[in-house]
Order: structure tokens, then C-alpha cells, then sequence
């Protein structure tokens, strides 16, 4: 029995995808197509594979991601006014006055 893992947790992809988020932050209005890196995944979740590891905490109170994700992310779950890195869905804004962590 062969173990398949996504591309999305290949280090090569998460490579193209970084190039990529680097490309259009010295570009300001670029847009990246990440779609050849995710097959099934999100955009989000290809990010986010991206840039966290074990060493930064991550805040998703809406769920956005699910229990297998967060594993393979390793990140460390907080709240949101102490996370590093913190997910939400853009439609619905915080309810209370959101101070991130800087």
C-alpha cells in the first residue's frame, strides 16, 4: 500500500506557491493563479501550507479549515487577538473591536 499525500504538502509546490505570493507582492495588482499547484485545495489552504510550520499560531474560529488540515498545517490553534496568523471569512467581519497580534 502506497501513502498519497496532496500536492499541496509537497515541498516543491509550496515553493511555486511562495514564488508566486512573492511575485505579487513586488507587483501590487498582480494576480496569481495557484490553481496547477492545489488539485482539490483551496487557494486558502495552499497559502497557508505555505507559510505556517509548527513555529506560529494560528487562529480559525469559523472553521474554515477542517481537523485533517489543521494537523498537516502543525500550526498551534489561539485565539485571535494572540495568533500570528489569523483566517476569517471576509463576508462576515469581527463582532467585537479585533486588535491582532503585531
Amino acid at each position: 500500500m502506497t501513502l498519497k499525500i496532496d500536492m499541496i504538502w509537497q515541498y516543491e509546490v509550496q515553493q511555486n506557491i511562495f514564488r508566486n505570493l512573492l511575485r505579487c507582492m513586488s507587483l501590487p495588482g498582480d494576480i496569481a493563479d495557484l490553481s496547477q499547484y492545489l488539485e482539490r485545495s483551496s487557494a486558502l489552504l495552499g497559502v497557508l501550507a505555505t507559510l505556517l510550520d509548527s513555529s506560529v499560531s494560528l487562529s480559525d474560529e469559523e472553521r474554515l479549515l477542517d481537523e485533517r488540515e489543521r494537523s498537516f498545517l502543525g500550526a498551534t490553534i489561539s485565539s485571535p487577538e494572540r495568533a500570528q496568523f489569523v483566517i476569517r471569512n471576509g463576508s462576515h467581519p469581527p463582532k467585537k473591536i479585533f486588535v491582532p497580534c503585531l
